[in-house]
């Protein structure tokens, strides 16, 4: 096995020696090394990876010291190997306020050099757990996958729950399978290690207190208000996703559809993908149901036009829909077996009248919950799943 080595060194000369030092070690005892070699601490720093084995650190390094060095470095690796390399043994003593693992004093003999490895290379040997290398912003870490209680995904973004609190980061949850005898997928969202699962209680597991959903595919409905997005995310305005809680945010739910910003009413989130496109696909004919009402009125003139079909004036063609006709013709039920953008409002204004109100009430089978005020949302029932296709 080929280890990783980082020197960071502002003399040259006693860099080199090092060099050499791994390279005779290689001649008489088979470990191989790769050595990289940094002159300051602001080079080792400012790209670091957590890719090495060991970080053989001097103290007395200009600008930067090793020591501050040394408590950045554990700001982002936690557990890589540090031996410092010092002429004061004095300042060493400080090297157990960054979990140092060793010292050596200079001029560094190859004797003493062969036991700091020898003792080295045993305890990596020793060292049983998995390592995650996490990625964030600016750089990586390492956790231990010991103390990983579950990860959850959402997107691309992962959030690993640890015995120290939460880490946020990016990647996927097949990058993050460390170690497949401590770990188990519990769905598409959820990763927990075994050693903190406690109990399987309906559709969660209970993982060291706390509940990791089981199901696979999630399924929410939501009465949507006017004034937020339909969509997973966005930089400048509140979006539908904003309005749950973080443990539905991180199932990778998404609105089946959209709904115009002012536009209000049944919403479907979603993580089933197929059961999306099957919704949303016009050869599929799912009817929806909208609730409009306008600035003038409709008439059966209107309603036989939606029933033909209407050719807006763009060219689009828009396929035959129904339109039922309330009260003096300014509220209207809309029924559509497609989605283009802005159908409604676009045919309406085809014959003469602006919506002013717009609010879905069914999609297929599945119909708003009534007792859902604007903003409020529900998981579908088990009926309900089941009536539109979903997978339970």
């Amino acid at each position: 096995m080929n280890r990783n080595i980082a020197i960071v060194e502002d003399e040259v000369e006693e860099a080199e020696t090092l060099r050499s030092y791994f390279a005779r070690y290689t001649q008489e005892y088979g470990t191989a090394f790769t050595v990289t070699h940094f002159l300051t601490a602001e080079a080792f720093l400012n790209r670091y990876r957590p890719v090495y084995d060991l970080v053989l650190m001097d103290i007395c390094l200009p600008k930067t010291s090793g020591m501050d060095a040394a408590a950045l470095l554990r700001r982002v690796d936690q557990s890589v190997p540090l031996i410092f390399v010092t002429n004061m043994a004095q300042f060493a003593v400080k090297g157990y306020e960054v979990d140092a693992f060793d010292f050596v004093v200079k001029p560094v003999s190859y004797a003493n050099f062969v036991l700091k490895i020898h003792r080295l290379l045993g305890k990596l040997a020793a060292r049983r757990e998995g390592e995650v290398l996490v990625t964030q912003s600016d750089h990586m870490i390492r956790l231990p996958a010991s103390q990983i209680k579950y990860i959850e995904i959402s997107g691309h973004r992962m959030v690993y729950h640890t015995t120290g609190g939460e880490v946020s980061a990016y990647g996927n949850l097949k990058e993050a399978e460390a170690d497949p005898a401590m770990f188990a997928r519990c769905n598409s969202c959820y990763l927990v290690n075994l050693n903190y699962a406690q109990a399987i209680q309906g559709h969660t597991v209970l993982v060291d207190g706390e509940a990791a959903v089981l199901r696979k595919y999630a399924y929410v409905m939501m009465n949507k208000p006017a004034g937020v997005l339909s969509a997973t995310e966005d930089v400048r305005q509140e979006t539908v996703l904003d309005l749950l809680p973080p443990e539905l945010r991180r199932q990778g739910l998404f609105p089946v559809g959209r709904l115009d910003k002012d536009s209000e009413g049944l919403l479907l989130l979603t993580n089933d993908g197929e059961l999306a496109h099957r919704l949303l696909s016009p050869r599929h004919h799912v009817d929806k149901v909208y609730y409009i009402r306008t600035d003038a009125p409709l008439t059966g003139e209107d309603r036989a036009a939606f029933a033909g079909g209407i050719l807006l004036a763009d060219g689009t063609e828009c396929l035959p829909a129904g339109l039922e006709l309330l009260g003096d013709g300014r509220e209207a039920l809309v029924t559509l077996h497609e989605g283009k953008f802005h159908q409604i409002k676009r045919m309406t204004a085809s014959r003469g009248a602006a919506v002013c109100r717009l609010k879905r009430l069914s999609m297929g089978t599945l119909v708003l919950d009534q007792t859902l005020r604007p903003g409020e949302f529900r998981p579908l029932t088990a009926e309900e799943v089941s009536k539109i296709g979903g997978k339970l």
